[in-house]
């Protein structure tokens, strides 16, 4: 077992970075206790805040930014600023945009810390030949971060593609990303002992554990990751509420692939955002960008992640990660029309593996090898419980321009388009017609039975979401486990999902619907519509009844229901007043619904009430 260790001090040694050989990134930046608190008050102080940012560059030239745009905010600088703000456009310019800046303007910014602190700490390189005299650069980026939890901050990583003027060197690590930021807001946030950050690159997924969990493993195969986690640590030690002088007490730092780190270790929650992206293995000398690429054949690293992380979560235990899924061609191996998937636009619920040409295949796979391995190591039945759902779905051509986009190697047209290339043959060469990219939650059911046993629900939700969905999941789990006292039949079993209406005519029932425990429970609820969803319904002009009624969430998941007379009917008489099985019993009367149908509404009602769109009263 991998014994913990403080995070240490910087290393000794000191001097300014000098430029960085081209392709090459310069060493991450050190900071002490000391340094650590004089630069993060003289940022407070400056203020550089996403807030000051926006009012000095513009709406604009932000967005522009954050699409690896610089020319908008160039502009503005270029135009000149009030000499007041010289100083936060000399940070936004140097580390922001990679820009030299006047030297002056850039130690005006720092004055507890100075421009000798700022070479201390790596932060600073020489100024490139046919830099204007007087001027200096930084060596990475530093921007600063907002967040709800623990509170704003500020986050160092490597130099962007837009910094850089270039692709991205092998070595890179990443900062704030789309695939960080999607993460952090999908996390189900709870108060818990332990938490571990798998692959945690520059940190940021330590940084919001921190704020919910008294203890954060963070591990990376990369030591240039865990020394700018290191760093933002130290620098954001206020917000944290981390002792500078002894962070180790909450956080611990390790180096190691996947979970070698961790070995017969358990957490409360586990967190990770892993190197996920399927690169083709066919080119010994191709590079492996560690902040993505796994290094691993296809999908492999996480069918690994999913198989083993079970063996590692307590009981009542969470995982979250993002990932994508191989979905190999159909076995006939003809093409016959645009990808797409079996059950597009569905949901399934159960113990057991789904078809073979189905995109979550694969995934329930992972979960099942999971639970039976841990149950190997145990000598008992261990459920393991999983929530998968896909996002996005590409095809070959697809998958490899977005991959080769992100790290803009696009500036390297011979190098793109071998690389494109490969893509093409190793995924024709393996069978894959697709990927899905999606959210994987994971858990190990409390040893008390208060959240059932096993199950894995997979969905495909291609709409817009919430960017912060965590509150919304958690929510959404907490109903099945309202439910989950002697379920037995599942939602697969129980409803003809992607056939009609919820509880129309057509809905079947699972065998023993009609005694389902967990049906008994919903029976004895009082429910009422949720505050963000709304009615809506369609009709051709003349006809004398709406012919498609749907309920629509405004928040959250922002699912879409098809509703038919009878659960259309109940949701408007859920007030909270009477009892599911009080409204069943009375619209049973009124639509004479025999037993049969009776039970078939109450399961439509069960998929709208763990869908959100209902909710307890109180």
């Amino acid at each position: 077992m991998s014994t913990a260790s403080p995070v240490p001090a910087a290393p000794s040694g000191t001097g300014s970075h000098g430029a960085a050989p081209s392709g090459a990134v310069p060493p991450a930046p050190r900071l002490t206790p000391t340094t650590a608190a004089r630069l993060a008050a003289d940022l407070a102080a400056l203020p550089y805040t996403t807030g000051a940012v926006e009012a000095l560059l513009g709406a604009m030239a932000v967005s522009a930014l954050d699409r690896e745009h610089a020319e908008a905010a160039r502009a503005v600088l270029a135009a000149g600023v009030p000499e007041a703000d010289r100083p936060l456009a000399a940070m936004a310019g140097a580390f922001m945009l990679g820009d030299p800046v006047p030297a002056a303007d850039l130690a005006a910014a720092v004055p507890a810390l100075g421009l000798d602190g700022l070479r201390e700490a790596g932060l600073l390189m020489d100024a490139h030949p046919g830099d204007p005299e007087g001027t200096v650069r930084a060596a990475c980026d530093l921007s600063p971060y907002d967040a709800d939890e623990p509170g704003p901050m500020w986050v160092a990583s490597d130099q962007t593609a837009l910094q850089r003027r270039g692709p991205l060197p092998a070595e890179h690590v990443l900062g704030v990303g789309r695939a960080s930021l999607t993460l952090a807001g999908a996390v189900q946030r709870r108060k818990v002992d332990t938490a571990l950050d798998l692959g945690t690159g520059c940190g940021i997924q330590t940084l919001h554990l921190l704020a919910h969990a008294r203890h954060v493993t963070a591990t990376d195969l990369a030591p240039r990751c865990l020394d700018y986690t290191r760093f933002n640590l130290l620098l954001n030690a206020d917000v944290l509420g981390l002792d500078r002088e002894n962070p180790g007490e909450r956080v611990e730092l390790l180096t190691g692939d996947m979970l070698t780190p961790v070995a017969g270790r358990r957490f409360d929650m586990v967190v990770s955002n892993p190197p996920f992206v399927i690169t083709p293995r066919t080119d010994p000398d191709a590079p492996v960008m560690v902040y993505r690429d796994g290094g691993r054949e296809g999908d492999r690293l996480v069918a690994e992640f999913i198989s083993a992380i079970p063996a590692h979560l307590n009981p009542g235990g969470t995982a979250q990660m993002l990932a994508n899924w191989e979905i190999p061609a159909a076995e006939s191996g003809a093409d016959d029309g645009p990808l797409a998937s079996a059950s597009e636009g569905a949901s399934s619920t159960s113990a057991g593996p789904s078809s073979a040409e189905s995109w979550d295949a694969r995934p329930r796979r992972w979960v099942a090898e999971g639970a039976a391995a841990v149950s190997a190591a145990e000598g008992r039945d261990v459920p393991v419980q999983a929530w998968i759902i896909q996002r996005d779905l590409q095809d070959a051509a697809g998958y490899a321009e977005t991959w080769l986009q992100d790290s803009s190697l696009e500036l390297d047209p011979e190098q793109y388009q071998r690389r494109y290339a490969q893509y093409l043959a190793d995924f024709a060469a393996r069978g894959v017609r697709g990927v899905g990219f999606g959210h994987v939650w994971l858990r190990r059911p409390a040893a008390d039975g208060s959240q059932a046993g096993a199950w894995t629900h997979t969905e495909e939700l291609t709409q817009p979401i919430d960017d912060a969905i965590g509150g919304a999941w958690a929510a959404a789990v907490a109903r099945r486990d309202r439910l989950a006292a002697g379920r037995t039949t599942d939602r697969a079993e129980a409803t003809n999902h992607g056939e009609g209406p919820a509880g129309g005519e057509g809905a079947v029932v699972g065998k023993g619907a009609g005694t389902d425990p967990a049906l008994a429970t919903l029976r004895s609820l009082h429910l009422t519509v949720a505050a963000d969803v709304t009615e809506e319904r369609h009709q051709r002009f003349g006809a004398e009844h709406p012919e498609v009624i749907l309920a629509r969430q405004g928040a959250g998941f922002r699912r879409t229901a098809r509703l038919d007379t009878a659960t259309a009917g109940l949701l408007a008489a859920s007030d909270g007043e009477l009892t599911v099985g009080q409204i069943v019993g009375a619209l049973g009367a009124l639509l004479e619904l025999d037993e049969r149908a009776q039970t078939a509404l109450l399961v439509a009602v069960r998929e709208l009430y763990e869908d959100g769109f209902l909710v307890e009263v109180g």
